[in-house]
């Protein structure tokens, strides 16, 4: 059986649902959390390029 054909999917099951709100509210604070810590990453990441740069040369 193809997955195409597997009516009990989550996919074919929920496809006209709409999400709750606090799912909404969960989904959405994660989202920002990890763009939190990618700023956190990129400084990080700069400022050690930077040292390194200024040592190297």
């Amino acid at each position: 059986m193809s997955l195409r054909n597997d009516f009990s999917s989550t996919d074919t099951m929920f496809a006209g649902t709409v999400r709750a709100p606090f799912v909404n509210d969960l989904l959405f604070s994660r989202w920002k959390s990890y763009d939190g810590a990618r700023a956190v990453f990129r400084y990080a990441v700069v400022n050690l390029r930077k040292k390194l740069c200024v040592t190297a040369v």
